[in-house]
């Protein structure tokens, strides 16, 4: 029976493939900590030297900083000062397509028909749901991606590498230490591919990979910080537990999360492809040589990654890329391409897909090239417009906020923390702190804050209201109240988003007069109905308020970030 999928000339194969790939391509930004790279990037921009120490925090100012992305955050800065967040949304949309580009190449290495490869770019732009954003570790996939092809291709041809390769290697490992510290796993990669050889007894090629990591490594030390970036790899895997358990990006990967599905599908099926590689193998006998031999090396990589990222969700943009391309190639080899029951499983499930992409697509909407939801930008323009009372002060702000408040507020205001590396050790004391009322108080007084910016979640307790006659009445109070309590913290901002607590004695008493929320506030609307319908509060200065509210909103919510 005539197969359309199995000819490479199809079309409509490739028109499925762009419209089925398209959605992460067309994601907006969202990653906060694009903030402190572009922070990096506009101090070396106007010191003309590279960060060494940290600058833009108060509670680690001065101290060293090993800044091992430095080059990827001088490229951020300079695209955003020319194109703005279009350009920075360019540039993913730009780097992805070199990640689909390298996939294809790949593929085309395998000899995977033309339709197939387009069925393959579908899977690859599936599994890069979860990290289709702007971050450093991009540049690291494309040279994961690139290391992985070529070694196929010294797998598949039987060759070891020349001079001119061994310099590229060189070159190209100098560039990925001063993007991103990914490096490390291309030398996971080529110590697969090592290990395999010498499982093998194919001794010429494993001097051949050996050499490759010998010069890769000498590349690896081209940077400002020469050996610094491993001990912060180590520091970084070493913290993974802790890690995992307040960063997004470190966490397990869930199949209750949408974008998190398919990484699972492409998995099994992963797994599925090498049983039957190696069952068919079995049953045909041993293949020692050339493009039929079992790809040990990097399969063992693939499943190894693939294990490590359902536990930690960002090793996943390292799985995506190898295994893909090696679940096609062994489905190759297997001989389960040429069917006609090939073709048709590969269109069942790109209908599937379809409808699971639906479902995605229809929870998406566009705010435009940044996703500003992630970020306090309307809180962020209240201390920019009320300058005089908030520089100088100690504000605490979650870690994921830090970034944009010290782009859009420095360098006269520090931030408590941000995404770095180097903030790590307090991320288990601040989890601490939010286990209870009497524990947040504690961790405040011991920290020193001046001020709080604190996401406004829905949290109540229960209390009982005492009347004169003796009766009670039970509400739910917001948890503010009881860790802030008024006497000490003046509630200044608030909106769907953030809150601004400042600490009494540090802000001018005329100021806080004018702009302390006293009544109208987030989440107390049970309370205060009851105390407006008894007049225990002034109905006139509670309207006034209300209206103050809204118009603050309104006129802070305008600003973009």
């Amino acid at each position: 029976m005539r197969n359309p999928l199995n000819e490479g000339k199809a079309l409509w194969p490739w028109v499925a493939a762009v419209l089925l790939s398209c959605v992460p391509f067309l994601l907006p930004l969202y990653n906060p900590d694009l903030f402190w790279h572009l922070s990096a990037g506009r101090w070396m921009a106007s010191h003309g030297s590279i960060v060494r120490e940290e600058f833009l925090s108060y509670t680690l100012q001065g101290t060293p900083w090993q800044d091992f992305e430095w080059l990827s955050q001088v490229v951020y800065y300079g695209v955003h000062r020319m194109a703005g967040w279009a350009g920075l949304w360019s540039l993913k949309v730009s780097l992805m397509l070199v990640s689909a580009g390298v996939l294809v190449a790949t593929l085309r290495l395998y000899g995977v028909p033309g339709s197939f490869i387009a069925a393959g770019v579908v899977a690859w732009s599936a599994g890069n749901l979860p990290r289709a954003d702007l971050r450093p570790e991009q540049f690291s996939v494309i040279a994961f991606s690139l290391l992985f092809l070529y070694l196929e291709r010294l797998r598949l041809t039987g060759g070891r590498p020349g001079p001119k390769a061994m310099a590229a290697v060189f070159a190209g490992f100098s560039l990925w230490t001063n993007f991103h510290a990914g490096a490390v796993l291309g030398f996971f990669l080529i110590a697969c591919y090592l290990l395999s050889d010498a499982c093998e007894r194919r001794w010429s090629e494993a001097v051949g990979v050996a050499g490759l990591a010998s010069i890769g490594f000498l590349g690896t030390l081209v940077n400002p910080g020469g050996i610094a970036p491993y001990f912060v790899t180590l520091e970084h895997w070493g913290s993974k537990t802790d890690l995992s358990r307040h960063i997004q990006e470190w966490s397990a990967t869930t199949f209750g999360n949408m974008f998190h599905q398919p990484f699972w599908l492409v998995l099994a099926v992963f797994l599925v492809a090498v049983v039957l590689r190696l069952w068919s193998a079995k049953k045909r006998g041993a293949e020692r040589v050339g493009a039929g031999r079992f790809p040990t090396g990097p399969v063992l990589a693939a499943a190894v990654l693939g294990l490590v990222a359902v536990r930690h969700v960002r090793f996943g943009a390292f799985f995506i890329p190898l295994a893909v391309p090696l679940i096609l190639h062994l489905a190759a080899r297997s001989g389960r391409l040429a069917g006609p029951w090939a073709g048709r499983s590969a269109a069942a499930m790109a209908a599937c897909y379809a409808v699971f992409l639906g479902a995605v697509v229809a929870r998406l909407s566009w705010p435009g090239f940044y996703d500003a939801r992630h970020v306090p930008v309307a809180a962020a323009e209240f201390a920019a417009a009320n300058r005089p009372v908030f520089e100088g002060l100690r504000l605490y702000n979650p870690w994921e906020w830090g970034g944009y408040l010290g782009w859009r507020l420095g360098p006269w205001h520090k931030v408590f923390d941000d995404g770095r590396y180097i903030f790590h050790s307090h991320l288990p004391e601040i989890g601490e702190a939010v286990k209870s009322v009497e524990k947040t108080r504690i961790y405040v007084d011991k920290q020193g804050f001046d001020g709080l910016f604190l996401r406004n979640i829905k949290s109540q307790f229960a209390t009982r209201k005492a009347y004169r006659d003796g009766s009670t009445k039970n509400f739910m109070r917001p948890w503010y109240l009881f860790s802030f309590p008024k006497e000490r913290w003046a509630l200044v901002y608030w909106d769907e988003q953030a809150m601004i607590f400042l600490d009494r004695r540090k802000a001018p008493a005329s100021w806080l007069a004018s702009r302390e929320y006293k009544w109208v506030r987030p989440h107390d609307d049970e309370a205060f109905a009851e105390a407006l319908e008894r007049k225990e509060i002034p109905a006139k200065r509670v309207a006034a308020e209300a209206r103050r509210h809204e118009d603050e909103v309104r006129l802070m919510g305008a600003a973009k970030p």
